[in-house]
């Protein structure tokens, strides 16, 4: 059943797509706690990076999803570094900002997700060189011609200053 729900993430309806992100999350929160269905995060990762727009928006949706539902504890300091990644790397302001962009929805959604991903990225905030390329992709947003990517994105520089203050001071 997983995997016919997994499927029909690549739906070309983002209704559909949306629904099943939502429920791949709610099963998520159920069985990886349980040690279930580990591979799921892992595949998520590998996907944001998909050529295919639906694949690629589906599964930056759904670890968005998760990363709101799931507990950092319930995941490895491996697997909550590859969701930050994974979401890092697709917001992209060039493609962003380019009319009638593909990576737009993309960048929206990864910036989207990355808010509710910060208690995953403790870790990572503890690495210069992590901290400095988070904090530029979120930069990055905060001056992309969309509103709504503004918007997260400086509701993530806001939650980012109260979660990891002291790893931020040399940044401003």
């Amino acid at each position: 059943m997983k995997e016919a729900i997994l499927a029909t993430l690549a739906s070309p309806s983002q209704l559909v797509r949306t629904q099943c992100a939502s429920l791949v999350a709610a099963i998520a929160t159920i069985e990886i706690p349980r040690g279930e269905w580990t591979e799921l995060i892992n595949n998520l990762c590998t996907n944001s990076n998909s050529d295919v727009s639906q694949i690629k928006l589906a599964s930056l949706q759904t670890l968005g999803f998760i990363c709101e539902e799931l507990e950092p504890s319930n995941l490895s300091n491996e697997l909550k570094n590859a969701v930050v990644v994974a979401l890092t790397t697709s917001i992209d302001k060039d493609e962003a900002s380019a009319p009638n962009s593909q990576g737009l929805p993309a960048t929206k959604l990864a910036v989207k997700a990355l808010l509710h991903s910060l208690p995953y990225a403790t870790q990572n905030f503890k690495v210069e060189n992590e901290r400095n390329f988070i904090m530029q992709k979120v930069f990055d947003a905060i001056f992309v011609s969309d509103v709504n990517i503004r918007e997260n994105a400086m509701q993530v520089l806001v939650e980012l200053a109260r979660q990891e203050y002291e790893a931020l001071q040399s940044q401003f």
